[in-house]
């Protein structure tokens, strides 16, 4: 007969939950252990030295192992390498040098004049820099912003392990209790994998998501508080700030908290249910015996099955509806509290990057990734997945954790509800990395157009949590040993903690492997390597024996005397060789996988900071009309070009505004009427300028063109001649409009039909006649424009030059003979290789004529007009469309996939080439017609226009300012309505005479949205308040009418 001898883990010992269900016994009433009374779950931890060095190590240890690695790739402080990569240099790198500017005074937090022609930005400030910690970037000067980013990431990412920590140990660790070493030890470790996932660092480019990461854990924890009765002030502060502090990965983590919260509710009813039963019936699965019956079996009272304190009793009978309700009501008040974040936001999103937001593009897509891939991508040194075709999702976290995910569900004594429910908490974010309308509904139901898997770090907290409690639970059973009576040596029986290990760790390496089968199978590759393939087996292999050896050292038989004493020095010896084993290994696996994933950083630091502080000495004296000047910049302020979008470094600069914004706040509208006009293609990124656009540049107000060879209608800027950025130099246009003038259209007439809505292919624009309407030609809209602005004919604004493909053998590029039918300046276009019916890249192609590369063509941010050089009537000019590679492919808005031979040498030659010559003394001629020299401008700021305009006659004024819904007018100190011009300008009504004008811009919703927020931070103090006030007058009843 088996005899079991256990240790009966109480519910409160584990702040009101165990780290394990208890197991059963068949024992004799007699024989079994006293249980312990259990203390109230709301007892507060007391603040031990031992909990006081835990958080230290968590902050410690990754901040060490990223200094290492750090150390590894030479970054700053180590080297000249800067931690920027990939979106950082050309994105958040100046967004960091704009909020410096704010903090200092320098700029407006509401609204930049200086990057995407102007635009509101508070909405940039939310979605990117909104986290208390990035202010810090207030003591550095732009230029320093790549060194800031080194200091930063040291802060940040170790804060993700101190939140991880607090969530383990409130979670599942006794409240006041030290528990045992191995405990101690494995949630330090557990809370550091969870901080240097790939996730954190092979994402850190998008610094601004690590937020996220800090908040979730705190997130989760206030969930389990509000479930257990312990309050739900900790799920409304974590909540709130969650979105304060990123709103797009607060988002996320709210979301998921309603997952968890039935998550938790369910563990509840299981442990109750569970503790409710006789020891016996639990370990035969009867989870539903009442305890009088139980008691009966038991001999008595005093061998009762342990139960769960009162105070979780009480709350143990409340229906789910209950604290459905409660749940609910925190969460809509935390959304209210930080609805100064969110609203504003999702107001500017609406009009720019979210207005495609929907599921209906991914129709009949299903999987974003192989499944059978999946467990591939955990791999140690496996780098996520920038662009959605490479769907590498960043999920590498330690190989320990994917041990003790295994052994929380090979665990046999684990009840199968309490499996269950982990599985589907873990599976949630799971599957929706693999199925893609899932995957959308975390993003915001938009597409996520790069960084595979933005919401995986739900998934690794989720698995980070299971592994603890899996592989506690084993060590925390250290003395449970199976004993045969009649054995007279009293060998032990396999332990079931053992087991579990070995189990689980077996089940780890055989997935694990594969899947890493299964991908060579298929592709005849291993990602990232056959050697990290390998490593990753030997380090699952390594945690699995090392924690064998900490749980083997439970195994105790009894014995007396001087053998007793000898086995517990043994035992102690192997549990800290397994601990320092343990340790050691996961150590060299952090470090290796971290300095991994920073290998892909290899930008200058000192040149971003040379090349920023050489911009902003040339543009601290720039010449400006009142405050205004617009250059077109077919330079780059950092990297080598601006094929993939553009940069943003004119947010840091105090001086010119300029048409390069990247960034997924900007409007919508703005971006199609530039895409119209043949400056850059509509992309969730941004707009640019790569090539000067004369006719255009003219009708939008460009001062200055920052370009290598002189663009037509300009002349030298004498003061600045200097060249920049190697050959460029500054040139001066002398045919542009002014920043407001009169236009001959109402603004109802402005309003110009879409004759191609570009959702057809390429071949829409081969409609070479000009009409009154937008179509895929941007030669076309350009004349469209300028006849509805003057009310004249623009038909002669351009002549079109003859293209026909020349005679060539060339496999690898296509050359076409133009013969010019006037002089002028002659421009290009190539519709099949941009794509115009994707808002994505086209093929990537160099452009030439005569030999000369003059762009690199057909990236997301380079499909555009290009100027080609001025040439007399009748000179024939060789251009070539050269393929950057022959294995290139796209896929159209169809779903269609596009590749070199379609896009490039298939495509009708109408199709493949637009060459048209503009008529300088035709655009002068009308430019002309508009009235333009009663505007004088007073001042120009951000988000402050004031000027005078004497206007001709009764009129529409239109100002080159992109149109946003926060502007405001008056005229004559009277408000006067706001319009939207050819779908992205600004314009107003004004009369005949003198018009004094006022412009002024705020954020949409700002106002409202901060009153809710102090609302529900007023309204959630007073319930609590309230709440409080009825609980304390309730216990001072009970002990009144108890004495």
């Amino acid at each position: 007969m088996a005899v079991w001898k256990r240790d009966i883990a109480d519910s409160a010992s584990r702040a009101g939950e165990p780290l394990s269900a208890a197991a059963g016994s068949h024992a004799k009433p007699e024989e079994r252990p006293e249980r312990r009374t259990p203390q109230a779950p709301s007892a507060r931890p007391a603040v031990t030295k031992s909990a006081i060095a835990a958080y230290a190590l968590s902050f410690v240890v990754p901040f060490f192992v990223i200094l290492f690695a750090f150390a590894s790739n030479n970054i700053y402080p180590f080297g000249d390498v800067s931690v920027m990569m990939y979106d950082m240099p050309v994105q958040y790198a100046q967004f960091f040098g704009w909020l410096s500017n704010v903090i200092n005074g320098d700029a407006s937090l509401l609204y930049s004049a200086d990057a995407g022609m102007g635009c509101g930005t508070y909405a940039q400030y939310t979605y990117y820099l909104s986290s208390p910690l990035n202010a810090l970037v207030a003591f550095c000067d732009p230029s320093q912003v790549p060194y800031f980013f080194s200091f930063l990431s040291l802060v940040k990412i170790p804060l993700a392990a101190v939140t991880c920590l607090v969530f383990l140990r409130g979670r599942f660790v006794a409240a006041g209790a030290k528990g045992s070493c191995a405990t101690q030890v494995l949630a330090v470790v557990g809370a550091i994998a969870y901080s240097l996932t790939s996730y954190v660092t092979g994402y850190s480019s998008n610094i601004m998501w690590i937020d996220g990461v800090i908040m979730a854990p705190l997130a989760c924890l206030g969930v389990y508080r509000l479930v257990r009765g312990r309050g739900c002030a900790a799920l409304f502060a974590s909540c709130a700030c969650a979105i304060l502090f990123n709103w797009y990965t607060g988002y996320m983590v709210c979301f998921f908290t309603i997952f968890y919260f039935f998550y938790e509710y369910a563990r509840l009813r299981i442990e109750e249910s569970e503790r409710a039963c006789d020891e016996g019936e639990l370990r035969l699965g009867n989870e539903r015996k009442c305890a009088d019956d139980a008691g009966k079996r038991n001999g008595g009272s005093a061998n009762e099955p342990a139960r769960i304190a009162p105070k979780n009793r009480k709350l143990a009978g409340h229906p789910l509806i209950h604290l459905g309700l409660r749940y609910a009501a925190t969460m809509i008040l935390a959304v209210g509290a930080s609805a100064v974040i969110l609203f504003p936001t999702l107001i500017a999103l609406l009009g720019g990057k979210g207005s495609g937001a929907g599921l209906a593009a991914l129709a009949g897509t299903i999987f974003s990734l192989n499944p059978f891939d999946y467990a591939n991508f955990f791999a140690i040194g496996t780098r996520p997945g920038i662009i959605v075709a490479n769907a590498t999702p960043a999920i590498v976290i330690s190989a320990l954790v994917l041990v003790g995910v295994a052994v929380f569900f090979a665990d046999a004594r684990r009840s199968r509800a309490l499996r269950i429910a982990g599985a589907v908490i873990m599976g949630i974010p799971a599957s929706s990395l693999v199925l893609i309308q899932l995957n959308t509904i975390w993003l915001g139901f938009v597409p996520e157009s790069s960084y595979t898997g933005r919401m995986a770090f739900l998934l690794l907290l989720t698995m980070v949590a299971l592994a603890f409690e899996g592989i506690a639970f084993c060590l925390d059973n250290k003395n449970e040993a199976l004993v045969v009576a009649g054995n007279p040596k009293n060998r032990p029986v396999r332990h079931t903690s053992l087991r579990a290990v070995v189990k689980g760790g077996a089940a780890a390496f055989l997935i694990f492997g594969c899947a890493t089968f299964n991908v060579w199978y298929r592709t005849l590759s291993i990602r990232p390597s056959a050697a990290n393939a390998v490593l990753e087996l030997v380090l699952i292999t390594g945690f699995t024996a090392f924690l064998a050896l900490m749980v083997r050292q439970g195994l105790r038989v009894p014995a007396e005397g001087n053998a007793r004493e000898k086995r517990e020095t043994g035992r102690k010896i192997l549990a800290r060789a397994g601990i320092a084993c343990l340790v050691v290994l996961f150590a060299f696996e952090q470090c290796y996988g971290t300095a991994a994933q920073y290998a892909a950083c290899d930008l200058s630091a000192s040149e971003y900071s040379n090349r920023i502080a050489e911009l902003e000495e040339y543009y601290e004296d720039y010449p400006t009309d009142n405050g205004f000047a617009r250059t077109g910049q077919t330079c780059v302020y950092y990297g080598s070009s601006k094929y993939n979008g553009p940069d943003c470094t004119g947010l840091v600069l105090s001086g010119p505004g300029s048409f390069d914004l990247y960034s997924s706040t900007q409007e919508n509208s703005v971006q199609n009427l530039l895409m119209r006009l043949g400056y850059s293609k509509k992309t969730p990124f941004g707009t640019a300028y790569q090539s000067p656009n004369t006719a255009a540049d003219a009708l939008l107000s460009v001062t200055n063109v920052i370009a290598e060879e002189q663009p037509p209608e300009t002349e030298l800027v004498a003061d600045h001649a200097q060249k920049l950025y190697g050959s460029y130099r500054d040139w001066k246009t002398t045919s542009s409009m002014p920043l407001g003038y009169g236009i001959a259209a109402t603004a109802e007439e402005t309003e110009l039909a879409n004759k191609a809505d570009y959702s057809g292919s390429a071949t829409d624009a081969t409609d070479d006649e000009p009409t009154d309407a937008w179509s895929a030609n941007p030669f076309n809209n350009q004349i469209a424009m300028y006849a509805s602005a003057t009310g004249a004919d623009a038909s002669g604004l351009y002549h079109k030059a003859t293209a026909v493909d020349a005679e060539s053998t060339s496999t690898t590029q296509r050359d076409f003979t133009v013969t010019t039918t006037s002089a002028g300046p002659l421009f290009l276009y190539f519709p099949s290789i941009y794509l115009l019916d994707i808002e994505e890249a086209g093929i990537s192609c160099y452009a030439q004529v005569n030999g000369n590369t003059v762009e690199h063509v057909g990236g997301r941010g380079s499909c555009n007009v290009v100027y080609a050089g001025t040439f007399d009537a009748g000179e024939t000019v060789t251009v070539s469309i050269v393929p950057t590679a022959m294995k290139q492919t796209t896929v159209n808005k169809h779903g269609q996939i596009v590749d070199v031979q379609q896009a490039v040498f298939d495509a009708p030659t109408e199709a493949a080439i637009k060459a048209e010559t503009l008529d300088i003394d035709e655009m002068k001629t009308l430019l002309g017609k508009l009235d333009s020299a009663g505007f004088s401008l007073k001042s120009f700021s951000n988000g402050q226009v004031s000027a005078s305009f004497d206007a001709q006659r009764d009129e529409t004024l239109l100002v080159s300012i992109p149109y946003e819904k926060g502007w405001s007018a008056t005229v004559n100190g009277r408000k006067v309505p706001v319009h939207e011009l050819y779908g992205g300008l600004l314009g107003i009504d004004v009369t005949a005479g003198t018009n004094d004008i006022e412009l002024h811009y705020m954020t949409p919703g700002l106002i409202p949205s901060a009153i809710i927020s102090i609302a529900s931070v007023a309204v959630f103090c007073a319930w609590r308040a309230f709440e409080n006030r009825r609980h304390r007058t309730r216990a001072t009843s009970g002990k009144r009418a108890a004495q």
